[in-house]
């Protein structure tokens, strides 16, 4: 039987959450500032993953206009920490929307949701319900007597805590009062990512603690009630880093399921998710938190992760579904742009005149530019991203500007936030002789808020199609261009200027306007191909 290898879905997916429905495993991630938000992916066997939508996916049903990155923080605001739960053919999600810029001890920073679909093959989602709680990373639990319960953690800042309360799902109403403090965790910085289980008369709390970042891992308590008290597992934690130079850190936020099957006689099997970092080195980690995989052995009093720690490969529980096979190699070419388009992510709520996917004979995108800027901290920008899911890999757009204007640039970025990137772009401005258009290489770091020029070279106007190229390495990234199949270097950038955060890298392309009118400066992406190296 083959190996699952770690990440299980890589790229920037952290705070995973997972559960099985007549033998299918249904996952969410978060997307923070990005829509739409909450990917929601299916898998029959553990192994290969489809994203099937997302849970936000009408700007309807969450404004982001207010969210934003708390400026000099990395902190960013938007749609945190999902979890996915089922009950009487019913799917639901909870998460938080938050406002980071907000003071800590201000509970309207956090607005907490549920979503609902019957069936989430359909990416169709209810619209919000709200509900009152002071703090984040909420989940549900259903006791046997049908009662349901909100976990929650408290901003560690204020006050280090997990509560709860019970809650009328119909209307967000509590049904308990006030959220009661069930647990503090054994000590480490910002106790959060609750999630609740009961198993032989016992009600189990996992958490993270440590904060997401090195030193997070996870622990667990259980109590006789669901309100506690609840006592700390002897083994605490019972997950974490398997040591401070491995290749997966900041492991944690995790959440156990079982596997709904017969296959395995009367012997229940165990897995869990969590969300990890590969780090290059200690600065390092453009990639972000993904989504990773593990077996947990659950036959004693307490469950156990073999080794205390995440393996690189998990041995699967069946054989890869012959229906989940592909012939397609993580080293081939991907169009970015093929549909469905669950994929695709935009920032915030887009302006959605400003894309205009072809059809038939035609191929790419068209994006009309838009006035606000890459570096904006609030807006929707003209951008669209493709997660970076390779420490190594390729990607190269084919842009033509018959229809981009003076004062107008166009091209592909290494995003992490509008604080962190760097943009291959072609400028184009009015001179005396025409058009003077220039590919420049620009890196944003708040060490230069506004932009530093790396690299500047003019490029031919007379040539409409023009070739922008990246190729990501362990530490840094490679950027090239190209017109009548010349490809010439135009410099580098390092990895760990778009490392740290909650998110993670984006591969983008973008079009912004500088003038004082709204033109309709238009550029076409006529390709946009992925792929990672070996």
């Amino acid at each position: 039987m083959a190996t699952v290898h770690n990440p299980i879905i890589p790229g920037f997916n952290p705070d995973p959450s997972c559960i099985c429905v007549d033998g299918t495993f249904y996952l969410v991630t978060s997307t923070f500032l990005y829509y739409p938000g909450i990917p929601v992916y299916t898998s029959k066997d553990l192994q290969t993953w489809k994203q099937i939508g997302n849970v936000v996916n009408r700007p309807s049903q969450i404004d982001f206009s207010g969210c934003r990155l708390r400026p000099g923080t990395q902190l960013s605001g938007g749609l945190w920490a999902p979890t996915i739960r089922h009950r009487d053919g019913v799917f639901y999600v909870t998460t938080t929307v938050v406002y980071p810029d907000k003071a800590y001890d201000d509970f309207s920073r956090w607005k907490n949701v549920i979503f609902s679909s019957t069936n989430p093959e359909t990416n169709e989602w209810s619209d919000p319900i709200y509900f009152d709680y002071p703090g984040y990373d909420t989940s549900l639990f259903w006791d046997d007597d049908g009662k349901v319960y909100v976990q929650g953690s408290f901003y560690w800042r204020i006050r280090e805590e997990i509560s709860q309360f019970e809650i009328d799902l119909s209307s967000g109403k509590s049904l308990s009062g006030a959220p009661t403090k069930i647990w503090s965790g054994t000590g480490g910085k910002a106790p959060e990512a609750p999630h609740m289980y009961k198993r032989n008369g016992w009600y189990y709390l996992l958490i993270a603690e440590g904060g997401t970042e090195f030193g997070h891992c996870a622990t667990m308590a259980r109590s006789r009630s669901v309100w506690g008290p609840f006592e700390p597992c002897p083994q605490n934690p019972i997950l974490r880093a398997a040591s401070h130079t491995a290749l997966f850190q900041t492991i944690g936020h995790a959440d156990i399921f079982s596997l709904e099957s017969s296959d395995f006689k009367d012997k229940e099997r165990f897995y869990a998710v969590c969300l990890a970092t590969r780090v290059i080195n200690e600065d390092c980690y453009p990639i972000g938190r993904e989504t990773c995989l593990m077996e947990v052995d659950w036959s004693g009093e307490w469950p156990v992760v073999p080794g205390g720690t995440l393996q690189e490969s998990v041995k699967p529980p069946y054989p890869q579904s012959s229906a989940s096979q592909s012939t397609i190699s993580e080293t081939d070419w991907v169009d970015v742009l093929r549909p469905p388009h669950h994929h695709l992510l935009y920032l915030r709520n887009p302006d959605v005149t400003c894309y205009n996917l072809q059809q038939g004979n035609q191929s790419g995108i068209i994006l009309r530019a838009s006035s606000v800027p890459l570096t904006a901290p609030l807006g929707s920008p003209t951008f669209i991203g493709y997660r970076q899911s390779h420490l190594k890999f390729e990607a190269k757009v084919i842009l033509n500007t018959s229809y981009m204007l003076p004062e107008t640039e166009a091209g592909l970025a290494v995003y992490l936030d509008n604080e962190h990137h760097v943009t291959l772009g072609i400028h184009r401005e009015e001179s005396d002789k025409g058009y003077l258009q220039e590919i420049r290489l620009t890196r944003v770091h708040p060490d230069h808020p506004e932009g530093e020029l790396l690299a500047c070279k003019a490029t031919l106007t007379s040539l409409e199609e023009v070739v922008l190229h990246v190729t990501g390495e362990m530490d840094k990234y490679r950027f090239q261009f190209s017109q009548n199949d010349k490809i010439e270097e135009l410099g580098t950038a390092l990895g760990r200027d778009v490392s740290g955060g909650f998110t993670g890298v984006l591969i983008a392309i973008y079009g912004v306007h500088s003038g004082a009118t709204k033109p309709e400066s238009k550029i076409h992406v006529r390709e946009w191909n992925y792929r990672g190296i070996s």
